[in-house]
């Protein structure tokens, strides 16, 4: 549906929404965007994220390509936090699939020389979203 307006946080639809609604959460897809950024992993890199939540909507894949596996990239992917704070989150929003990194080397299950630390990722219940 085509939106007419944007005020700061807030957008007017151009056509009446089909039921009423009020305070709705809208949550950007970031999937898409991290895997560009981290496409293919960078050998001897430090992916580090803001202290903020990301809302992801779709699986986030890291594939290293090396030709002849094992891979050795040296990759770290990290964020501001991990648990109990929690600065830098990786979340689902409601109805949609669990938070998920699916990381290995050219289609095997190995993920060798991949760090993640210091972040969370917090999934739900497809279509209930508990």
């Amino acid at each position: 549906m085509p939106i007419s307006r944007i005020s700061g946080f807030n957008f007017t639809l151009a056509n009446p929404a089909v039921v009423a609604t009020a305070g709705a959460k809208v949550y950007y897809d970031n999937a898409p965007g991290l895997n560009i950024m981290l496409q293919p992993p960078t050998a001897n890199h430090t992916f580090t994220f803001p202290a903020v939540s990301f809302a992801v909507g779709s699986e986030i894949d890291l594939i290293q390509s090396c030709g002849t596996p094992p891979c050795e990239p040296n990759v770290v992917i990290q964020g501001q936090g991990d648990y109990p704070t929690c600065c830098t989150t990786l979340f689902s929003p409601k109805g949609e699939d669990s938070a998920v990194i699916n990381s290995n080397e050219d289609g095997t299950n190995s993920s060798n020389g991949i760090t993640f630390r210091n972040f969370c990722m917090t999934g739900n219940k497809v279509n209930a979203g508990e």
